[in-house]
């Protein structure tokens, strides 16, 4: 599964307004086996991709998300998700982030201001 997490906004978000990482929650049976950042702009975005310890998670730290930056992060799963994941996050100036689903068969499934963060593929 991919994923697009994308400054949106106007305005950058540095480390210090982070307050909780963004992270992508699955389904309970379904676990992350490997995750990795794919791409990103700029090439030289400092961004950490890491597995949770209970491997129903994957955590994105950035240190700095400037208008337009994104980072693109694929996950092997161990099965199908049987449902969109939650990706919580908080970020000091935005009420929240938001999930669009991608797919070409789907439409979106929430939106958000500031940050956002796409499924691409399955």
């Amino acid at each position: 599964m991919d994923f697009l997490l994308l400054n949106s906004g106007r305005t950058a978000i540095t480390g210090a307004d982070i307050i909780q990482p963004s992270a992508v929650h699955f389904d309970n049976d379904i676990k992350a086996i490997a995750a990795f950042a794919a791409s990103k702009d700029p090439k030289d975005l400092e961004v950490d991709v890491r597995i949770q310890s209970d491997a129903e998670s994957v955590a994105i730290v950035l240190s700095l998300l400037n208008p337009t930056d994104y980072v693109r992060v694929a996950v092997y799963l161990t099965g199908n998700p049987s449902s969109l994941p939650n990706v919580p996050a908080r970020i000091k100036g935005i009420k929240s982030i938001g999930l669009v689903d991608r797919r070409p068969e789907q439409a979106p499934v929430r939106l958000g201001v500031g940050v956002a963060t796409y499924i691409v593929g399955l």
